[in-house]
């Protein structure tokens, strides 16, 4: 059972893709719950086919995610002192938009894109979240 019930709620701790998929539920008419799910897993799998395929994605007003790549290094155990290597790797990074660190940095919940719809909320209040 997910906690965001009310689309006007707080989020609690961090959000997951049943915490998104959620709130894309209560936000767009006609939407169900499975279609609002399906939607949020294409949604995430598009951005990780793009790492892959170009390596960057960026979501205007959002932010950047980037693919970089690390060289292989010895590593070094704190208790033993004992080095060992580590291998070559790819990280993904991401960079907010100003927008968003600007939000964040006043903790002020701002809209990324236009006011959200408010709609059918009275329906939607008998459905069991």
């Amino acid at each position: 059972m997910s906690h965001v019930a009310n689309p006007d709620r707080e989020p609690l701790g961090s959000v997951g893709r049943n915490e998104l998929a959620d709130k894309v539920y209560w936000t767009t008419p006609g939407l169900t719950r499975e279609q609002a799910r399906k939607l949020v897993d294409e949604v995430l799998q598009e951005i990780v086919d793009a790492l892959i395929q170009d390596g960057k994605v960026m979501l205007t007003g959002f932010g950047n995610f980037a693919v970089s790549s690390k060289g292989a290094r010895v590593g070094r155990n704190p208790k033993t002192g004992e080095e060992y290597p580590i291998a070559a790797r790819k990280s993904v990074s991401f960079k907010a938009a100003g927008g968003v660190r600007r939000a964040v940095a006043a903790k002020t919940p701002k809209p990324v894109r236009a006011k959200r719809l408010r709609h059918d909320e009275d329906k939607r209040q008998d459905r069991a979240p």
